[in-house]
């Protein structure tokens, strides 16, 4: 499944919620894996960015760029402190004190990235807010792609092989319902006539 579909219908589903915008950037990043999970996974870094930037007027930031989906705000951050444990079950950073959630958000995030082979991260986005996403191994989205191709391969060699053995067929049928051209007999020969050559001339067999 494309990741930028999973994300489209997460900020549809967030949007519905919490009427915030969400600009997403996306590439054709393939990948396996289970759709409900990613696309939870994906609306939790959502629905997570919305509540910390809660007056923001301009659309929270998606980007999906080769296995790594990135969601970026412009709420208060994160400290130094808090990007290693804001996944940690049940943490709640400082600026989150009053706020609503439970603090499972973003350890589902962790849990659904480590069972599809990935990883996550958190850090303080340039200029303010935060960036917070996860990232899949490059060689499983490799790998799914050649072997897409490699199917394609296959099977357009099948289809060219298909047509060499049919056009084969046409042209021998053709070539033995192709009357033959008639021979003309040759002139009969007088078997009654018989030269003899000189004894002189005669050429011994050797």
């Amino acid at each position: 499944m494309e990741l930028a579909e999973v994300a489209r219908r997460a900020a549809r589903r967030v949007h519905r919620r919490t009427r915030r915008l969400f600009h997403i950037d996306a590439d054709d990043t393939v990948v396996h894996g289970r759709p409900e999970a990613l696309e939870r996974a994906v609306g939790n870094l959502l629905e997570n960015a919305a509540k910390f930037d809660r007056d923001g007027l301009d659309p929270i930031e998606v980007r999906i760029h080769r296995g790594t989906v990135t969601v970026s705000d412009r709420g208060p951050g994160v400290g130094a402190t808090d990007a290693e444990r804001v996944f940690d079950r049940f943490h709640r950073a400082d600026t989150a004190r009053g706020l609503p959630g439970s603090g499972l958000g973003l350890a589902i995030v962790r849990d659904v990235a480590e069972a599809h082979g990935g990883t996550v991260f958190a850090r303080t986005r340039p200029g303010g807010g935060a960036a917070v996403g996860s990232r899949r191994p490059i060689r499983t989205i490799s790998s799914a792609r050649v072997m897409s191709s490699a199917r394609t391969i296959s099977s357009a060699q099948t289809i060219s092989s298909n047509r060499t053995m049919s056009s084969n067929r046409t042209a021998a049928r053709t070539r033995l319902d192709r009357p033959r051209p008639r021979t003309r007999d040759p002139p009969p020969r007088d078997f009654g006539h018989s030269e003899q050559m000189p004894a002189s001339s005669a050429t011994p067999n050797r």
